[in-house]
């Protein structure tokens, strides 16, 4: 039975671990001043009691909601507010993000939301696992999980999620992987299959979650004896779970968990059988994953939803990669909503999507990851959902971008922030659901109101090539190669704090850098290339681009395919200079690639900075 509890209110940075804390680089200059102002949503007085801290050094808030703190310069500042009449928040800025005239740093207005009796903080994080390339990774890259060190590393990989799922009074991820010690010798007969050590639910309630869902592609990896395994690891834990049994009626059913007088019910349901035998989904006298069809949904919602408790569903289905759901998607989540559910909160495409209100009630169609180990770029952007409900009806959302940084989920700033922002403003203005901005998140209100001043316009789909957030939490990004030199980040940068510099191994020889593997997908075929570029003068710079065929496996592309050359461009003198590369991407051939840059003979150092790939117009 579903377990029921209470609740009360070779890489640049390959390898390069910190203590679970994540404690941002600190510069030994003069102390920075950062000023803001709170609002309450919904409210014209500001509560007494609101402390506020800065990278855990607390100030006081003015009763007029402003603040000014004073702290040393560091990589990224991270903002908490807290009081006993709102909800913990936290918001995280680099420093480039908060530059104001004069040096100055200014956050931008936060709305805060208040306690009220019947109110509650729900927060859903995308999937889930710690297995694979977290243990093995590509390209030499030093493992971010070692068995001397399990539990410690699955924390560090964590933390930087940490301030914003353990205010919640529900918190929730997508479970994609079996949990055991190690890898049973039974598979399904599928291409990919996880298991992940069971400390990983030890480091998921250090986090702060209450609940994972089990309805999806991966519960069912290893079978019955996987399964098992599973089940009594979280029956061990604190955690509360749905979504999978060792047989339909079981699966079907939901968890309950009482948030201090309200009760939460939590459903989870893939969205597909599988074309392999056994499939994945539970049967009369089979284990494995809900199934999600509009009929289960209905025989499992109906009689068990109700008035004054929040009824939850969680279903793992639709497209990977792209943009909205499938039609089948679509209708499922919002079935569950004719049939009860106050909330639905989907995942599987790997990628944000769009977020609706539908009936008054929200549909998140996908979070995207959370702890994931993929390297495509374009799963690297996701997001986190705060949801507040008023007993079972909906009041306000809050989108935290997040970037999983090599393999690691921290808060997304920057170019990355931006990114995620516009995609998901832009897919839930599609379905006539409003985004607006509030202290770097999208907020999304019962009153679903467009906001004409806080427009998200942002077309740089690489979306890591400013090198801002390279070294924040942690320092583990792991996009870029280089060939016959050595790369380090550099203060000298054209905007922000950071640039990247490639010092070549000697005046003979040609030094490159490159992405280290295919970018997914392109909005259109019509592309172009840019970057800023600082070097010695009469240093020549070389694009090229390299595609894998739409079935070839993609390791054998990254060995075999051959670089395409899109263009070259010579520095004339000392400065910064822009460099753009126009290319027409192959789309009906390729479905993936991947850039380089090429320098000519020089001994001395290169600076990159704002790489970006754009649609042309």
């Amino acid at each position: 039975m579903p377990f029921s509890s209470t609740k009360y209110s070779t890489a640049l940075f390959a390898g390069l671990l910190v203590s679970c804390a994540t404690v941002p680089t600190v510069d030994k200059v003069a102390d920075t001043k950062i000023s803001g102002n709170i609002s309450i949503a919904d409210s014209s007085k500001i509560p007494a009691g609101i402390s506020v801290s800065v990278n855990g050094q607390n100030y006081d808030l003015n009763s007029d909601g402003s603040f000014l703190a004073a702290t040393p310069h560091q990589d990224y500042y991270q903002i908490q507010f807290s009081g006993p009449d709102i909800f913990t928040s936290t918001y995280t800025f680099s420093e480039t993000e908060l530059k104001a005239p004069k040096g100055a740093l200014s956050v931008p207005e936060i709305e805060l939301v208040a306690k009220t009796p019947e109110r509650r903080l729900l927060t859903f994080g995308g999937d889930f696992m710690m297995g694979r390339r977290y243990l093995e990774p590509r390209w030499n890259e030093t493992p971010l999980i070692r068995p001397e060190t399990r539990l410690k590393d699955m924390k560090h990989i964590l933390a930087p999620m940490k301030p914003y799922f353990e205010p919640a009074d529900f918190a929730a991820v997508n479970l994609e992987s079996i949990l055991a010690e190690t890898e049973p010798p039974d598979s399904a007969p599928k291409s990919v299959v996880f298991f992940t050590h069971p400390d990983a639910t030890k480091a998921l309630e250090w986090m702060g979650t209450d609940y994972v869902s089990l309805g999806n592609n991966h519960t069912y990896d290893y079978v019955e004896e996987g399964l098992d395994l599973t089940l009594k690891a979280l029956a061990k834990s604190n955690l509360d779970y749905s979504g999978a049994g060792p047989n339909e009626n079981i699966a079907l059913q939901s968890s309950t968990t009482d948030l201090d007088g309200i009760d939460v019910k939590a459903w989870g349901y893939v969205g597909w059988k599988g074309r392999v035998e056994p499939n994945q989904v539970a049967e009369p006298q089979k284990g494995g994953a809900a199934y999600g069809s509009v009929e289960n949904i209905q025989k499992s919602l109906i009689g068990h939803v109700g008035e004054g408790q929040i009824d939850i569903v969680q279903y793992h289905g639709s497209r990977e990669y792209s943009e909205g759901p499938t039609e089948v998607t679509e209708e499922r989540l919002k079935a569950a909503v004719d049939n009860g559910a106050d909330l639905v909160v989907a995942h599987h495409p790997h990628v944000s999507q769009g977020l609706e209100l539908y009936n008054n009630k929200l549909i998140a169609y996908s979070l995207g990851n959370f702890a994931f180990d993929q390297f495509f770029y374009s799963t690297h952007a996701a997001i986190a959902l705060n949801v507040w409900m008023d007993g079972d009806e909906f009041y306000r959302a809050e989108v935290i971008p997040v970037h999983v940084k090599g393999y690691r989920p921290t808060p997304a700033m920057n170019n990355t922030r931006e990114y995620i922002l516009d995609r998901v403003t832009r897919l839930s203005a599609d379905r006539g659901t409003h985004v607006s901005l509030n202290g770097g998140h999208g907020v999304i209100t019962q009153k679903n109101m467009p906001d004409t001043n806080n427009i998200v316009d942002y077309k740089d789909i690489f979306f890591v090539g400013d090198f801002e957030s390279n070294s924040a939490f942690g320092g583990d990004e792991r996009s870029w190669f280089v060939e016959k030199g050595s790369m380090t980040l550099s203060h000298k940068a054209k905007a922000g704090r950071y640039a990247l510099e490639i010092t070549p191994e000697s005046q003979a020889l040609k030094s490159s850098l490159g992405l280290k593997t295919f970018m997914r997908v392109f909005p259109q075929n019509a592309m172009e290339l840019s970057a800023d570029i600082k070097a010695q003068p009469g240093t020549k710079i070389s694009a090229y681009a390299q595609y894998r065929p739409r079935k070839m496996n993609r390791y054998k592309a990254l060995d075999e395919q051959p670089w395409i050359e899109l263009g070259s461009f010579e520095i004339s003198d000392q400065n910064w200079q822009s460099v753009n590369f126009d290319f027409t991407a192959p789309t009906e051939k390729f479905s993936e690639a991947r850039f380089i840059f090429k320098f000519s003979e020089t001994g001395a150092p290169i600076l990159i900075d704002n790489v970006e790939m754009t649609p042309k117009p």
